[in-house]
């Protein structure tokens, strides 16, 4: 039996050598001296077939079907791109693939916000997905990027909350990133209104106006959902959602299956932008999995999104 296909730790040598070069643009000599390395070890590790982070070990007939069918879904949901990860292993779940999908993503944002004039704002969402992106990207500078939190942070658990997220993204790239310290759902609309007049809450708010790039995971709206499993919402809230015909979630808002964002007590006193405020602007979706099926087919059906990341599986699903 074959090993298992080796993948590049984000931490390694050869994990950071293949960001710099790739995405910092940077050649063996200069990377060498960052590193502390000899450049012919650089030049060996660039010249070695790429495993792990952004490269995924495919045969040529998949890697024909990857683009088939990322073409297929764009043209069938007006998308701009649809950015399909191929499982490495026969053991890798949906959400590891889609996470390596969402840091290649992030990888190739970060090299062109390097190469280009300025810097970069990307906004994110919540989610086991986008935390598993974050944490699969090297410890590299990317200064010029900075990154804020689309919704509320604060909850009883931090494995995947926004808060966590920002924290790793500023740990491994040495940029800034804001995060909205305010629970996700408050008591009472009165109270969303009273935390936007606080002078620092504006400032977050403005840079979610301001961002470039969204960033946003897509949750189930059954029993299963991560918000209710990470403490964030009561059950009966949503269990009245279900009830009212929700089909998938998005920054805590929850939508039917045509789309709409359903509306409810909660949704008054939801600290993340309305849906609707987002159309027009770059917004990236990334889920994956058969249980995400119906979620991502409802937001797809708003026309929010611009882009799509997920696996090829669930991109086969979307497309019966």
């Amino acid at each position: 039996m074959n090993p298992p296909t080796p993948t590049h730790h984000p931490d390694s040598l050869e994990a950071r050598v293949i960001w710099l070069h790739d995405v910092g643009g940077l050649a063996a000599r200069e990377i060498a001296w960052r590193l502390g390395v000899p450049e012919v070890r650089v030049e060996k590790i660039l010249a070695a077939p790429r495993i792990g982070l952004a490269a995924s070990v495919a045969p040529e007939s998949e890697t024909r079907n990857l683009a088939e069918v990322s073409r297929r879904l764009a043209a069938r949901h007006g998308l701009a791109a649809v950015h399909l990860g191929a499982r490495l292993l026969p053991s890798e779940s949906a959400m590891e693939t889609v996470s390596r999908a969402g840091a290649a993503f992030l990888a190739e944002e970060l090299r062109q916000a390097g190469a280009g004039p300025g810097g970069r704002l990307i906004a994110l969402s919540h989610g086991r997905t986008i935390a598993g992106a974050a944490a699969a990207l090297p410890r590299v500078r990317a200064s010029h990027v900075r990154f804020v939190s689309l919704l509320g942070d604060l909850t009883a658990r931090r494995s995947a909350y926004p808060h966590e997220v920002m924290y790793t993204l500023a740990r491994r790239l040495g940029a800034e990133a804001f995060i909205m310290p305010a629970p996700l759902y408050l008591s009472s609309p009165a109270e969303c209104l009273a935390l936007e007049q606080i002078s620092f809450i504006r400032d977050i708010l403005r840079l979610q106006a301001e961002a470039d790039t969204l960033i946003l995971g897509i949750g189930q709206a059954d029993t299963e959902s991560q918000l209710l499993s990470m403490g964030m919402m009561e059950r009966v809230a949503l269990e009245m959602l279900m009830e009212a015909g929700a089909a998938g979630e998005i920054m805590g808002r929850f939508i039917d299956k045509e789309g709409r964002e359903i509306p409810s007590d909660l949704a008054r006193r939801t600290v993340s932008p309305p849906i609707e405020s987002l159309r027009g602007r770059r917004v990236v979706g990334i889920a994956g999995g058969m249980s995400k099926v119906r979620a991502i087919r409802a937001v797809l059906a708003s026309g929010i999104l611009v882009e799509l990341i997920t696996d090829l599986a669930t991109a086969e699903a979307l497309l019966i």
